[in-house]
């Protein structure tokens, strides 16, 4: 964690700062979450930016994914290309109920109504 940053559980820092745009008050865009206070503001007017905590399956475990036809899939984790892909594109789930939830998200999305 970044020196006199507050902890938010479930959400880890990246390193990296973002400037601030006039009016701001903070910007969440899939899983990423940037904090603007005055308080952790630098001088020059960026704050800092955190991601949500994602887990990973271990080698030989399963885990949950989205396919291209909108299944949900379940493979076990070997940390092939395509395992990298899905986690660090997002598409890595833990259960399928949260496979099922984000697919009906992504759906959504697509049919502009959310």
């Amino acid at each position: 964690m970044l020196k006199g940053l507050p902890e938010i559980d479930g959400w880890e820092y990246t390193g990296e700062w973002r400037q601030a745009k006039d009016g701001e008050g903070y910007i969440s865009f899939l899983g990423v979450f940037s904090v603007w206070n005055e308080r952790y503001c630098t001088s020059e007017g960026k704050y800092p930016i955190l991601h949500r905590k994602q887990w990973r399956a271990e080698s030989g475990s399963r885990y949950y994914y989205i396919n291209t036809c909108f299944e949900v899939n379940t493979v076990i984790e070997c940390g092939a290309s395509s395992d990298n892909t899905h986690y660090h594109v997002g598409n890595y789930f833990q259960t399928e109920q949260e496979a099922m939830q984000a697919r009906e998200r992504v759906i959504k999305a697509l049919k502009g109504e959310e």
